[in-house]
């Protein structure tokens, strides 16, 4: 049994509040579970623990949380099949290698022995024949939960992000590279307010509507960045973010297929002179219809552009 490689976007499909109803049907087979394969179950328990920890403490206190876009990359499919039939090997071990990848991600591993600076330079420039992805991804963890780690790591991290750009955005991605990627782009953005202004910028260039597709919330953050400081302060973040997406080079698939694709600033182009200044929610909807017809899943990708075209216009008054 092997996953089948997707475009990025189609990871981003998968609902939340699914993966935490299926995490409760899994907590309720527990016992169940452990009885049939013994202390595999007790240790994959130890990783649904922790994970169920972090569902928890959202439902508690359901501020936007970067965790919940992380646990919702759990795959359904192999998450129901081992609820079902944990005796399944090969299915398994998929969705154990997943559970441990969410797990580091969350913090679960801390504390790590932790790649060094060198290391996470080495493994972007392939240099590293092998590495090890939940000491990778727990390395991530640990960089953006210490601001002084963060300042130490920040040039790999920026290696990371801004060197390719949006090259690989194009490709297929397995469930793990998909899954890094993401995590990656949700701790940069939690990270905002103390990266320099050239990798904000950066990262409104480049991942400004792929945060959004993250799951980032992107809105939030900005409307809180431009909403401290002296008025001197609030002019330069307003031209920051102006000048990140008047350079911005995303482009936005236009079908499932993934055959057609349109550069993000061409579209906020072409709404700002439809609308001609006078935004409007109606406006907006007839824009926002053209895009998606007759697609699977057109209502997500349609909220995405119109989370875009909510920051763009509300951040330019």
């Amino acid at each position: 049994m092997e996953l089948k490689n997707n475009f990025w976007f189609n990871y981003q499909l998968q609902n939340y509040h699914e993966v935490v109803d299926s995490f409760g049907l899994l907590e309720n087979k527990r016992l169940e579970i452990i009885s049939k394969i013994g202390k595999l179950g007790e240790r994959i328990f130890l990783y649904v623990d922790f994970i169920s920890k972090k569902i928890l403490q959202h439902q508690i206190k359901p501020e936007v949380s970067f965790e919940t876009n992380l646990i919702k990359y759990l795959d359904l499919g192999l998450l129901n099949n081992f609820i079902n039939d944990p005796l399944n090997k090969e299915n398994r071990d998929l969705f154990s290698e997943q559970l441990l990848l969410v797990y580091s991600a969350l913090g679960g591993a801390l504390p790590i022995n932790a790649y060094s600076v060198e290391e996470m330079l080495q493994i972007k420039s392939a240099e590293y024949l092998y590495y090890d992805d939940n000491i990778f991804v727990g390395t991530l963890r640990y960089i953006f939960s210490d601001l002084d780690v963060f300042y130490k790591y920040l040039p790999s991290i920026s290696d990371y992000l801004f060197r390719d750009g949006q090259n690989s955005i194009k490709q297929n991605f397995d469930w793990h590279t998909a899954f890094i990627y993401s995590a990656l782009i949700n701790f940069c953005w939690s990270s905002f307010w103390f990266l320099k202004s050239e990798e904000q910028e950066n990262l409104l260039k480049n991942y400004f509507y792929t945060a959004i597709v993250a799951g980032v919330p992107v809105k939030i953050i900005l409307d809180r960045f431009l909403a401290v400081g002296t008025a001197e302060e609030k002019v330069r973040c307003q031209q920051l973010f102006a000048n990140g997406l008047e350079n911005n080079l995303e482009e936005v698939p236009l079908n499932g297929d993934f055959t057609e694709w349109k550069k993000l600033l061409a579209i906020i182009r072409g709404f700002s002179v439809r609308i001609k200044g006078s935004n409007s929610g109606f406006e907006q909807e007839e824009f926002l219809k053209e895009f998606y017809q007759n697609q699977p899943g057109r209502d997500v990708y349609r909220g995405w552009l119109r989370e875009v075209l909510n920051i763009v216009f509300s951040l330019e008054k």
